[in-house]
């Protein structure tokens, strides 16, 4: 892919300015990025972030994974290039805790695997819903007692609104009602509520097979998972 030169790009654009949460970074030769961000009304877009690896960027911070910010956007010919972007929550706590931090990245995963990337410039309410969903899911994973139970419950919700969840699943009480309430209560309440480990982990079984199903490969963050799992069992 051949990068026009960035201020070329600038002339005769209109800017955009919207919240995004950074799900996927690659680096683009020595200095710049390819960021796959999830913005608030227009969904999963591929953005080109120059200087973002250079340690005096203005940009660099904001251009991180998982990082939730505020950009300003250029786009022509269908290159979209980042002009600013400011920090809103770097989830700095997920980031320094590699339990927390695996669940985060299996969030942004999911995200990146199962939202179709590159849609026009449009308003979808949608698209605002999954980045409200994302936003409360990586803050409830900073606090909760059981960052798995946030990404259970993250992922039913989503499965429910991209329509590929069932309206019930077959398990125990517990974890009938915790699916339930998942898929059913306002978006700021589903990550209220505890349950024990056992019912976790099954809970997590059920939906994760949703997830798999609908991503059409394997959740890779999942490997690093069953690996903390197996430390703890030793």
């Amino acid at each position: 892919m051949t990068i026009p030169n960035f201020f070329q790009i600038l002339v005769m654009m209109s800017k955009i300015s919207d919240k995004g949460i950074v799900l996927k970074e690659t680096k683009k030769g020595e200095t710049d990025k390819i960021l796959t961000v999830l913005f608030f009304t227009r969904g999963k877009l591929v953005v080109y972030a120059r200087g973002a690896c250079k340690l005096k960027s203005k940009i660099g911070t904001a251009c991180r994974l998982l990082t939730l910010s505020e950009f300003s956007i250029f786009e022509k010919g269908g290159l979209l290039a980042v002009s600013q972007a400011n920090v809103i929550d770097s989830f700095y706590s997920v980031v320094m805790d590699y339990e927390r931090y695996i669940w985060a990245c299996f969030i942004v995963e999911v995200l990146d695997k199962t939202t179709p990337a590159d849609i026009p410039f449009e308003v979808d309410c949608n698209h605002q819903n999954i980045f409200r969903l994302a936003v409360y899911a990586l803050k409830a994973i900073r606090t909760h007692r059981s960052p798995k139970l946030c990404a259970a419950v993250f992922a039913s919700r989503f499965a429910a609104m991209e329509g590929y969840a069932p309206e019930n699943i077959t398990a125990n009480e517990t974890v009938s009602f915790a699916y339930k309430f998942s898929v059913t209560e306002p978006i700021e309440k589903i990550f209220s509520f505890l349950m024990e480990e056992n019912n976790i982990n099954l809970f997590f079984g059920k939906v994760i097979k949703f997830i798999t199903a609908a991503s059409g490969s394997e959740i890779l963050s999942i490997l690093a998972i069953d690996n903390i799992n197996l430390k703890s069992e030793r």
